[in-house]
């Protein structure tokens, strides 16, 4: 009786590999269209226009997330954005997360300033707890801090602000000053100074020779 031949192993590992191996903006692009697609999904069943399974999908979805269902498809579009604008850099769990928290922190925020169960199962199971510990205010302040820290995540962004008057120079590329001009004025006073020096030797070379031809 033949023996069945099964595939080699060795192709079999290639093609559990190929997702790895795919090149990482490759991968990044099937996200971003993968949540644009989701997010459009979403919103068609909204206003019903995606058959019998939208209808379903909304169903629940407003079960989990009440009236703050418009919630989940713009942190869908965000993370789509997040990303596009990633191409040329790997950050896809810093985005997965940041839409994560993004999201339960906006869900906790509508559902403590809206009404009772105004963010769905989901919005009540989150702010419940916060308001028994901080309170009204505490909690928003909380959720609000969470918020823009997801926000960053996503968009790998930093608050960092420059002061319109930065310090003093104590010295030639000193604090307060550019790199980039520092350098260029480390450079134009070596060629000055370099410039003098040349200007100098040659007028104390006939000066030598003279000493030279006295003596």
């Amino acid at each position: 009786m033949a023996k069945k031949r099964g595939r080699p192993k060795k192709d079999e590992a290639e093609e559990g590999n190929a997702w790895s191996r795919m090149n990482p903006e490759t991968k990044q692009s099937v996200f971003a269209i993968a949540s644009f697609a989701f997010a459009a999904l979403l919103v068609l069943s909204a206003f019903g226009k995606a058959g019998v399974m939208g209808e379903r999908l909304y169903a629940l979805f407003e079960t989990l997330f009440g009236r703050a269902f418009f919630l989940v498809p713009a942190t869908l579009a965000l993370a789509g954005v997040s990303f596009l604008l990633s191409i040329k850099t790997q950050w896809v769990s810093s985005t997965v997360s940041g839409g994560i928290v993004m999201l339960v922190s906006a869900l906790a925020a509508f559902d403590i300033l809206g009404s009772e169960r105004g963010a769905g199962v989901v919005g009540g199971l989150l702010s419940r707890p916060l308001l028994n510990l901080f309170d009204f205010w505490a909690s928003l302040v909380i959720l609000g801090a969470a918020f823009i820290v997801a926000v960053l995540l996503m968009l790998n962004v930093s608050l960092k602000f420059r002061w319109p008057f930065g310090k003093k120079d104590e010295a030639a590329g000193g604090e307060g000053t550019d790199p980039s001009t520092a350098e260029k004025n480390k450079a134009a006073f070596d060629a000055i100074k370099g410039e003098l020096t040349r200007e100098r030797v040659q007028e104390e070379m006939p000066q030598a020779q003279e000493s030279e031809i006295e003596s």
